[in-house]
Protein backbone atom coordinates (compact mmCIF):
# COMPACT_ATOMS: atom_id res chain seq x y z
CA UNK A 1 0.00 0.00 0.00
CA UNK A 2 1.43 3.44 -0.59
CA UNK A 3 -0.27 6.79 -0.20
CA UNK A 4 -0.54 9.40 -2.73
CA UNK A 5 -1.28 13.18 -3.33
CA UNK A 6 -3.27 13.29 -6.59
CA UNK A 7 -3.01 15.94 -8.97
CA UNK A 8 -6.96 17.18 -11.38
CA UNK A 9 -4.84 14.94 -13.67
CA UNK A 10 -4.74 11.80 -11.20
CA UNK A 11 -8.64 12.11 -10.32
CA UNK A 12 -9.34 12.04 -13.67
CA UNK A 13 -7.49 9.06 -15.20
CA UNK A 14 -8.41 7.15 -11.25
CA UNK A 15 -12.09 8.09 -12.00
CA UNK A 16 -13.60 4.53 -12.10
CA UNK A 17 -11.33 3.45 -9.12
CA UNK A 18 -12.64 6.25 -7.34
CA UNK A 19 -16.46 5.81 -8.48
CA UNK A 20 -15.93 2.25 -7.05
CA UNK A 21 -14.76 3.03 -3.95
CA UNK A 22 -17.80 5.12 -3.49
CA UNK A 23 -20.07 2.65 -4.43
CA UNK A 24 -18.24 -0.26 -2.62
CA UNK A 25 -18.43 1.95 0.52
CA UNK A 26 -22.14 3.43 0.24
CA UNK A 27 -22.96 -0.20 -0.44
CA UNK A 28 -21.59 -1.27 3.20
CA UNK A 29 -24.19 0.96 5.00
CA UNK A 30 -27.60 0.22 3.13
CA UNK A 31 -29.01 3.67 3.63
CA UNK A 32 -25.92 5.67 3.12
CA UNK A 33 -25.66 6.34 -0.44
CA UNK A 34 -22.57 8.50 -1.22
CA UNK A 35 -23.40 10.68 -3.62
CA UNK A 36 -20.41 10.38 -6.73
CA UNK A 37 -20.51 13.20 -8.57
CA UNK A 38 -20.50 15.43 -5.70
CA UNK A 39 -17.88 13.00 -4.12
CA UNK A 40 -15.63 13.83 -6.89
CA UNK A 41 -16.19 17.48 -6.98
CA UNK A 42 -15.30 17.82 -3.26
CA UNK A 43 -11.87 16.21 -4.32
CA UNK A 44 -11.19 18.18 -7.35
CA UNK A 45 -12.27 21.58 -5.46
CA UNK A 46 -9.89 20.44 -2.47
CA UNK A 47 -6.80 19.66 -4.63
CA UNK A 48 -7.39 23.05 -6.25
CA UNK A 49 -7.18 24.67 -2.79
CA UNK A 50 -4.27 26.16 -1.67
CA UNK A 51 -4.94 25.17 2.03
CA UNK A 52 -6.19 21.49 1.36
CA UNK A 53 -5.13 17.97 1.06
CA UNK A 54 -6.28 14.59 -0.81
CA UNK A 55 -4.50 11.55 -0.16
CA UNK A 56 -5.82 8.35 -2.05
CA UNK A 57 -4.79 4.96 -0.67
CA UNK A 58 -3.11 2.65 -3.91
CA UNK A 59 -2.71 -0.87 -3.68
CA UNK A 60 0.56 -2.25 -5.34
CA UNK A 61 -1.28 -2.56 -7.87
CA UNK A 62 -2.27 1.33 -8.03
CA UNK A 63 -5.81 0.32 -7.31
CA UNK A 64 -7.66 3.22 -5.22
CA UNK A 65 -8.53 1.29 -1.72
CA UNK A 66 -9.30 4.93 0.23
CA UNK A 67 -9.26 8.46 0.08
CA UNK A 68 -9.23 11.45 2.67
CA UNK A 69 -8.97 15.10 2.32
CA UNK A 70 -9.83 18.19 4.22
CA UNK A 71 -8.32 21.14 4.99
CA UNK A 72 -7.31 23.91 7.01
CA UNK A 73 -9.20 26.54 8.99
CA UNK A 74 -9.79 28.71 11.37
CA UNK A 75 -11.32 28.24 14.74
CA UNK A 76 -13.78 31.10 14.94
CA UNK A 77 -13.77 30.92 18.38
CA UNK A 78 -9.98 30.71 19.89
CA UNK A 79 -8.59 32.03 16.40
CA UNK A 80 -6.60 28.38 16.17
CA UNK A 81 -5.76 27.15 12.86
CA UNK A 82 -7.21 23.49 13.08
CA UNK A 83 -7.27 21.12 10.15
CA UNK A 84 -10.69 19.83 9.19
CA UNK A 85 -11.56 16.50 7.62
CA UNK A 86 -13.84 16.61 4.92
CA UNK A 87 -13.81 12.91 3.52
CA UNK A 88 -12.50 9.82 4.60
CA UNK A 89 -13.93 6.36 3.04
CA UNK A 90 -11.77 2.87 2.68
CA UNK A 91 -13.21 -0.25 1.18
CA UNK A 92 -13.78 -2.73 3.87
CA UNK A 93 -10.49 -4.56 3.41
CA UNK A 94 -8.05 -2.06 3.81
CA UNK A 95 -9.82 -0.49 7.26
CA UNK A 96 -6.54 -1.25 8.36
CA UNK A 97 -4.88 1.39 6.51
CA UNK A 98 -7.27 4.05 7.83
CA UNK A 99 -4.81 5.02 10.52
CA UNK A 100 -2.16 5.31 7.76
CA UNK A 101 -4.10 8.15 5.82
CA UNK A 102 -5.09 9.37 9.59
CA UNK A 103 -1.21 9.57 10.63
CA UNK A 104 -0.71 11.50 7.24
CA UNK A 105 -2.98 14.38 7.95
CA UNK A 106 -1.85 14.52 10.97
CA UNK A 107 1.53 15.29 10.05
CA UNK A 108 0.82 17.66 7.05
CA UNK A 109 -1.79 20.09 9.54
CA UNK A 110 1.13 19.83 12.10
CA UNK A 111 3.43 20.99 9.33
CA UNK A 112 1.02 23.78 8.22
CA UNK A 113 0.72 25.01 11.56
CA UNK A 114 -2.57 23.60 12.78
CA UNK A 115 -2.92 22.79 16.38
CA UNK A 116 -6.09 20.84 16.17
CA UNK A 117 -7.55 17.88 13.93
CA UNK A 118 -11.33 17.64 13.31
CA UNK A 119 -12.32 14.35 12.30
CA UNK A 120 -16.18 13.48 12.34
CA UNK A 121 -17.54 9.87 12.07
CA UNK A 122 -21.27 10.49 10.04
CA UNK A 123 -24.50 11.00 10.63
CA UNK A 124 -25.19 7.45 12.32
CA UNK A 125 -22.62 6.80 15.05
CA UNK A 126 -23.55 3.30 15.43
CA UNK A 127 -22.58 2.66 11.54
CA UNK A 128 -19.22 4.08 12.30
CA UNK A 129 -18.06 2.21 15.83
CA UNK A 130 -15.20 1.01 13.54
CA UNK A 131 -13.81 4.61 12.96
CA UNK A 132 -14.81 5.72 16.35
CA UNK A 133 -12.18 3.15 17.95
CA UNK A 134 -9.76 3.77 15.14
CA UNK A 135 -9.76 7.33 16.45
CA UNK A 136 -10.09 6.95 20.12
CA UNK A 137 -6.50 4.60 20.09
CA UNK A 138 -5.18 7.22 18.01
CA UNK A 139 -5.63 9.60 20.89
CA UNK A 140 -8.73 11.54 19.60
CA UNK A 141 -11.76 12.36 22.05
CA UNK A 142 -15.61 13.63 21.09
CA UNK A 143 -15.24 17.01 20.84
CA UNK A 144 -18.35 18.36 19.43
CA UNK A 145 -22.21 17.75 19.41
CA UNK A 146 -23.85 18.45 16.47
CA UNK A 147 -28.10 19.16 16.05
CA UNK A 148 -29.67 18.31 12.73
CA UNK A 149 -33.50 19.22 12.00
CA UNK A 150 -35.15 17.44 8.90
CA UNK A 151 -36.70 20.38 7.39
Amino acid sequence: MRIIEPTIEDLVTKLDDLTRLASAYGAEFDALPVRTPLFISTLAATIGNPSGLVMLLASDEGQIMGVMAGHMNTDTLTGEHIAVQTILMTVKKMRGHTRSLISKFEQWAKEEGCSKVYIHTGPDQGRHKRRETVLAHSGYLPAMRCYVKEI
